[in-house]
């Protein structure tokens, strides 16, 4: 008998293939694309919310400076019978269109608060009721 000797199996050799490196490439790229559109959506989110509580800051401040006022001087305020004063202000770059009227046979104060944030496309409404004392 004769004596061969075996090769041993042949390994392939170390790396990655074209292909397999612009299969990563790929999939790297379309990650980073997603964190990124994820990165600009949570920062409009984040100004937007700065902007609503800015409004809500003044709208708040507005409710409780009329909070004091009695219903008879809101009353007078208004002057043409209709019960309705209101006013235009701005305050923390913030500009509100305010209006208080008397309702339910004037036991009740109404107060809506509009207002408009610079750089937002919509503007912010707040309503408050209180009882008259």
């Amino acid at each position: 008998m004769s004596a061969r000797r075996r090769r041993p199996p042949r390994t392939p050799p170390a790396g990655f293939t074209l292909v397999e490196v612009l299969v990563a490439l790929t999939l790297l790229s379309v990650g980073l694309l997603a964190i990124a559109g994820l990165t600009a959506t949570a920062a409009a989110t984040v100004r937007g919310g700065g902007a609503q509580t800015r409004a809500a800051a003044v709208a708040q401040s507005r409710f409780d400076s009329l909070a004091s006022v009695p219903c008879a001087l809101i009353a007078a305020a208004a002057g043409s019978g209709t019960g309705v004063a209101g006013g235009t202000a701005s305050a923390r770059g913030v500009t509100e269109t305010w209006t208080a009227r008397l309702e339910q046979n004037g036991n009740m104060v109404r107060v809506t608060n509009t207002l408009t944030v610079p750089g937002r496309a919509r503007s912010y409404a707040f309503v408050s009721v209180r009882a008259c004392r």
